[in-house]
């Protein structure tokens, strides 16, 4: 009761200082009429006044996963007229919301407007105005059944119109439970799952926090799912000439956090037209934005916002780029708390091209200021590379180089040392290409599955030569010969090829401090991409310098012994380690055909090793071609024969019911009883069934195919075939539409002409389903 007293006092002082600043009766009048005219539309119940240009209603929401509890206060202003902020200052008066006590919530932080107030400063005056719709919002807590709780209060506000104000005014309103999205509706925050319209792009966001403490950092992630034949552009340098709008993703208010960088998440495919490479994004593809909260931020809810701008295309023409406005909340306590809290998207009234002037903008003041700070990391980044689990093996045979170096004369020392780094660099500076010209990231390569599977080969016969299967014919690379042989071996080219293959080995290991900055990179100019590259090339170059410049510090090593072909061949398990590393990012699709290929390259590796050192030329080539066939025979049959092969097939699982069920309704049935671990079923099923002719002819019958999948133990497989007087598969049951319990048997390997001759013999289901290729034509519009 205070509280609303006080209301109704500060509100009847705002009146007599509102009369003293009226206009002539005359333009009252004006006004008077102008309220009648607005009628019952703009006074339902629960107005102040039968003639006030505003209403107002109120809900709250009880708080979940999506949104905390808050209580939501809007006004709809008729047209032509304005309210001010809860801020206006000067001899404007502004709005006030007040909440009456009462039993089931408490109210815990301060009324904030969302959309923004419109600023009008052409007066000479801060006017901060709202007009049409405004919804005000305030955290709460409840304490009792959200069912059971009415939230009382009152807008106390002045509405004015380009003739004048009308005197202050309040509308009371009662607040009830309400959903959480009409509660973003009214926020204007949209929806969870954001899609333009005509667009075929949907965009939809999580803050991987349930709440964040002072100080500390967290992801926001954006997702973009396109339709099939579109794609996306990545977030570039808005400098460019590019072929094609690039992604934007701004804060625009960030209430004090500050963002840090943005990871991308997906698969980058490359193009070129007119002699220009163009990058893009196909499926979909996800932005990660690290954030920081500021350490003095408020226990409280926080709420961000800012927006992603992007085009979309396909092969004949791109659409207009689309702006979506996005929302965060973010709940700051006094421990973070684990989960995830979605983003609400809505369209933006801001163009495109004033988003990328603000990204510009935002960008060019501490671009100066991070750059230095940026080569720092780039350089530290570089030395930590050097103890990577992927680098490890190959430094590790580096410094048996330096062992056997400290004989040498300082300049040779020097020169090797000097290619070596080289060679290091010399692969930063083709990656900086890549990254400035394709778009292409750091260690992005091992996102493309024949790269890994690649790299999981190289190593994989690395550490046999480390093991003394096969002797490596490059320069410098020690195998099966003796580490003794490594310093009499190892020239400028064997040391520029060690330096190269120890950096590509670098490429999945990002290290500490090199992810934030490559993931700024494809915003920056080409000049200062080569020149991070460059620094990280120097910073893992850098002991290698150091030694070449000052060889008297490789007196501190061990002597030469037989210590050094025991720690090689340790070092080959930890390549063997790598190998295991990569096989973490192969797809299960080829995992199997990976570790064949490997057991391949095992077997071309040995029997080139079984080629004597001291053999002449002609035996030499003759055993590495062997070998050579041998692997990429294993390795030919593995990808062709071990991989899944796309279906033409709908298979339906199989199970008694099921085929009983087809068999009443008068339909040609194939069972086909097979097993992952029956290769038999796998020829069958790549050189036979998943053809061409046989699926033409199952469709021209209408026969329903099911798969009898008996790679894990089944009683209703096994029972099933027992009827059918067989105890090993492959089995290929065909039940005819008019004969369903005499079906005709297949087994073992078949021909396609066996199976289309039995199919035909089948014949047709009583009741022939259409074509796949018609059903689908006919479902079009």
């Amino acid at each position: 009761m205070h509280a609303k007293c006080f209301a109704r006092l500060a509100v009847a002082a705002s009146l007599a200082a509102w009369i003293s600043l009226l206009v002539a009766a005359t333009a009252q009048a004006q006004i008077e009429t102008d309220f009648s005219k607005l009628g019952n539309v703009l006074a339902p119940a629960g107005a102040a006044s039968a003639d006030t240009p505003l209403n107002v209603h109120a809900m709250f929401v009880a708080g979940d996963a999506s949104m905390s509890a808050r209580l939501l206060v809007t006004a709809n202003i008729a047209p032509k007229w304005h309210i001010y902020s809860l801020t206006q200052g000067g001899s404007y008066i502004p709005t006030k919301i007040v909440v009456n006590g009462g039993e089931g919530f408490v109210l815990t932080g301060e009324f904030t407007a969302a959309p923004p107030f419109l600023v009008d400063t052409s007066s000479g005056d801060r006017l901060e105005q709202h007009e049409g719709t405004v919804t005000w919002w305030a955290p709460i807590k409840l304490t009792a059944d959200p069912a059971t709780i009415t939230i009382d209060g009152l807008l106390a506000f002045a509405a004015c119109n380009e003739s004048g104000c009308r005197p202050p005014e309040e509308a009371p309103f009662a607040a009830k439970v309400g959903s959480t999205a009409s509660a973003a509706e009214l926020l204007g925050w949209g929806t969870q799952y954001y899609r333009a319209t005509k667009s075929p792009v949907e965009v939809s966001g999580h803050v991987e926090q349930q709440a964040v403490s002072p100080g500390s950092t967290f992801n926001v992630s954006i997702t973009a799912r396109l339709d099939s034949d579109w794609h996306i552009y990545p977030l570039a340098d808005l400098h460019k000439n590019q072929l094609s709008q690039p992604t934007i993703i701004v804060l625009q208010d960030n209430g004090g956090f500050k963002q840090g960088a943005i990871q991308t998440v997906g698969s980058l495919k490359t193009l070129s037209e007119d002699g220009q490479p163009d990058a893009f994004y196909e499926g979909g593809v996800t932005w990660n934005l690290e954030m920081t909260v500021p350490a003095d931020a408020k226990v409280g809810v926080h709420t961000l916002s800012g927006a992603i701008g992007y085009q979309t295309c396909r092969e004949g023409g791109c659409l207009p780029p689309v702006v979506a406005r996005f929302t965060i909340e973010v709940p700051v306590e006094a421990a973070s708390v684990a989960g995830q809290q979605p983003l609400w998207f809505s369209a933006s009234p801001t163009s495109y091209s004033e988003i990328a002037t603000l990204s510009a903008n935002s960008e060019a003041p501490s671009r100066s200021r991070s750059l230095l700070l940026m080569l720092g990391a780039a350089l530290l980044g570089g030395l930590i590379l050097n103890a990577m689990p992927c680098v490890l093996p190959v430094i590790g045979l580096k410094i048996l180089g330096f062992v056997e170096q400290s004989h040498d004369h300082r300049s040779r020392v020097f020169m090797l040392n000097m290619w070596f780094s080289l060679g290091l660099i010399s692969v930063f500076w083709v990656l900086a290409s890549l990254a400035v010209f394709l778009g292409l990231g750091w260690g992005e390569q091992f996102t493309q599955p024949w790269f890994v599977t690649a790299m999981a080969g190289l190593v994989f016969v690395m550490a046999l030569s480390f093991l003394g299967v096969w002797e490596i014919p490059i320069p410098g690379f020690v195998g099966s010969g003796g580490a003794q042989q490594l310093a009499s071996r190892e020239g400028m080219s064997g040391a520029f090829a060690k330096g190269v293959f120890t950096t590509v080995l670098a490429t999945p290991c990002s290290g500490p401090f090199l992810g934030p900055v490559f993931g700024l990179l494809l915003r920056e100019s080409p000049a200062v991409v080569y020149a991070v590259f460059t620094c990280v090339g120097l910073g893992m170059a850098s002991p290698y310098l150091i030694i070449g410049a000052f060889p008297q510090l490789i007196r501190v090593l061990p002597r030469p012994g037989a210590w050094m072909d025991t720690f090689k061949q340790l070092m080959a398990f930890v390549l063997l380690g790598t190998v295991v590393y990569l096989f973490t990012s192969i797809s299960s699709d080829y995992f199997i055909a990976t570790f064949a290929m490997l057991v391949g390259l095992w077997l071309g590796c040995w029997w080139i090793g079984r080629t004597p050192l001291t053999a002449e030329l002609q035996t030499k080539l003759i055993g590495w071609g062997t070998g050579a066939a041998m692997a990429a025979a294993v390795g030919w049959f593995s990808f062709s024969y071990l991989t899944p092969i796309q279906e033409l097939f709908d298979w339906q699982p199989y199970s008694q019911q099921t085929l009983a069920k087809l068999t009443s309704e008068g339909k040609t049935v194939f069972v086909d009883f097979t097993a992952n671990w029956c290769p038999t079923c796998k020829a069958n099923e790549r050189l036979v069934i998943n053809t061409a002719p046989i699926k033409e002819l199952v469709d021209e019958l209408g026969v329903v195919t099911l798969k009898a999948d008996w790679t894990r133990p089944s009683d209703d497989i096994k029972s099933s075939l027992e009827r059918l007087n067989r105890q090993s598969i492959p089995v290929y049951a065909i039940y005819p539409a008019d004969r369903p319990n005499d079906p005709l048997i297949l087994s073992d390997l078949i021909s396609k002409q066996q199976l289309l001759d039995t199919l035909r013999k089948a014949g047709k289901s009583r009741t022939a389903a259409l074509p796949k290729s018609v059903e689908t034509t006919a479902m079009k519009p």
